[in-house]
Formats: C-alpha cells, structure tokens, sequence
C-alpha cells in the first residue's frame, strides 16, 4: 500500500473463540464496505484468549497482545504503528478487555468500541488521571435494552461522562446475543473507521 494499513484488533467474548467475530460477519462486511468506499481498507486482528475466564487481573492476554502479537505483527505487514490509526474493540468480556488496554495503553490505541460489557471498572479515575486530556481514546459503548447487564454498561458510561471522556453512548433494542452484534457489525466498523479520518 501507499501508507500502511489502519489496525483493527477485535476481542471476543466469555466461552467463545477467536473465530466468533467472523461467525458475526466481519470479513464480509468489511470487504463490502471497502469495496462501496465507505470504510478504508485495514488490517482486522482477532486474537483468542484461551483461558477465557480467568480474572484480567490474573491473565497475561493483555500484555501477550500488547508485548508480542502486536509487534510481531508489524514486523510481518504493513500496518500502521502509531495510535492515530489503531483501535480495539471487543464484546462482552471482550469489551471490559478493550477499556482496559485503551485505557492502560492510551499511547497505542486512540479508539475502543465496547459492545455489550457486562462490567464497570472503578479503578477508571485513576488510570484516567495519568492521561493528558488531548490523547484520550474516542468510546464508543452500545448495548441492549434486553440485557440482563445493561445496568454495569449504564454505570461505566456516567463514569466516562463524569471524566468529560469523548463517547457515543448507544442503549438500543437487543440483548445479548451473537444476533444483536451481528445486526450491528457495519455501524461498528464505520465507528471505528471515522477515527483514522479524524
């Protein structure tokens, strides 16, 4: 490519696998997308955490990711290696995965789509505190009227608001389940692509 490639790394959820995002749709609606020219043309990374129940605060998936797959990565092809065109995304506890890492490395992730999460994370302050205000990620959150965790969703989203963190805040029909992320896979990858033009 002329310039590298924008980086999308998308996380997936509790008792499911590296492939759910493509069960979703993704590599479909990417391409259709790419080829309408209405999203750019990016490198989409769906990595598995194995022992997806283990606490995060007792798994290494966030820094394998961060440490060695990513770098790896970038060693390989041509994608981008600054925060301005790099973005993480997850659902459920992949969402809480993607808040913390944006969050914990605000110098490598300028966006994160947290989709469904099923938790809030009071330590946010302070991880908040140790950012300068002009490099805070862009958040987007959505989440079900139908799911039984909305209420966690809801509480994180004032946390973000009481911060005067950037965030869309979309509470809409749906529950949570592989059909409502499905319905929604290209207004999350529009999401994701406005960063890169921003």
């Amino acid at each position: 490519p002329e310039k590298p490639y924008p980086v999308l790394i998308l996380l997936h959820g509790s008792y499911a696998d590296g492939e759910q995002w493509i069960r979703l749709g993704v590599p479909e609606a990417a391409n259709s997308l790419i080829m309408q020219g209405e999203i750019s043309p990016l490198v989409i990374i769906m990595p598995e955490e194995i022992y997806s129940m283990v606490s995060y605060s007792e798994s290494t998936f966030g820094d394998v990711l961060i440490e060695e797959i990513l770098p790896q990565l970038q060693a390989a092809y041509p994608i981008c290696t600054t925060r301005e065109c790099r973005a993480i995304g997850g659902l459920s506890r992949g969402a809480v995965w993607a808040a913390r890492l944006a969050f914990l490395h605000w110098d490598v992730f300028s966006s994160a789509g947290l989709h469904s999460m099923p938790a809030t994370i009071p330590v946010l302050p302070e991880w908040v505190h140790r950012i300068p205000e002009v490099e805070l990620p862009r958040v987007y959150m959505d989440i079900g009227d139908a799911d039984k965790n909305w209420r966690y969703a809801k509480e994180f989203e004032e946390m973000l608001t009481l911060l005067e963190i950037p965030h869309e805040w979309i509470f809409q029909k749906g529950d949570h389940t592989e059909a409502y992320w499905s319905a929604h896979i290209e207004e999350y990858l529009r999401w994701y692509d406005e960063g890169w033009k921003e």
